[in-house]
């Protein structure tokens, strides 16, 4: 990790317009995302948050199978309930009422979307 004294890095901003300018849209961009991300959590519902949830943990760690594609990572429910933002509690039941929507399905511990399409309307994220 790499740390770059303020004093330093207030005098490169000073001198360099074109790196000023660089840090400066990178920051609104930042900042951008992290407030949509910030409004979306705080303004749609667990069950919706939990639908995208799985789908972005499908995307970024789903592997291909026979029935649906299998996330290749083993969360626990608390840990699920910690990235959704809810009680634990919460997820088991939510997960058993996707399941019984056919919605996912389970490999031991591990979580296999079957319906994308179905999970993506739930999360109400993609419209």
């Amino acid at each position: 990790i790499c740390f770059v004294p303020r004093e330093s890095f207030l005098k490169v901003l000073a001198e360099d317009n074109a790196f000023h300018q660089r840090v400066t849209k990178a920051l609104c961009k930042d900042l951008g995302v992290m407030e949509s991300k910030l409004t979306d959590a705080t303004q749609k519902s667990i069950r919706e948050r939990l639908a995208f949830t799985l789908l972005k943990l499908s995307e970024t760690y789903g592997i291909d199978g026979n029935e649906g594609e299998k996330i290749n990572i083993v969360l626990t429910r608390e840990e699920i309930a910690g990235i959704v933002g809810t009680a634990t509690e919460t997820v088991i039941r939510l997960l058993s009422e996707f399941k019984k929507d056919e919605l996912i399905d389970f490999e031991g511990k591990k979580i296999i979307v079957i319906d994308k399409k179905g999970l993506a309307r739930l999360s109400d994220f993609y419209g």
